[in-house]
């Protein structure tokens, strides 16, 4: 299930009852913020585990005859991309390791 919604965290309550087992949600906010308020939301839960969120950042490219390069200029970033696995059994928290 994919949401792009300015408070994802209020809707947990009807993705508990509409994800399968396993179900994979993602959320896409732009603040870390709400990132923050939505983590807590979803470990709180005991229903989601191995969270993870990344930021997406957007930078130009350049391309000239000779060269290709990113932009000098990078213009903040573009949001934050969060996304966990739903077990329908509350049990702890599972966290989400990095694999290296």
């Amino acid at each position: 299930m994919i949401l792009d919604l300015p408070e994802p965290w209020k809707a947990i309550g009807n993705v508990r009852r509409i994800l399968r087992p396993g179900g994979i949600l993602l959320t896409y906010v732009p603040t870390p913020l709400q990132v923050h308020t939505l983590s807590l939301a979803l470990q709180e839960t005991g229903n989601f585990h191995l969270i993870r969120t990344v930021e997406s950042i957007v930078r130009d490219w350049e391309f000239g005859p000779q060269s290709v390069r990113p932009a000098h200029r990078i213009i903040g970033h573009t949001g934050f991309i969060t996304t966990c696995r739903f077990s329908p059994d509350p049990r702890p928290y599972i966290p989400w390791e990095a694999p290296f």
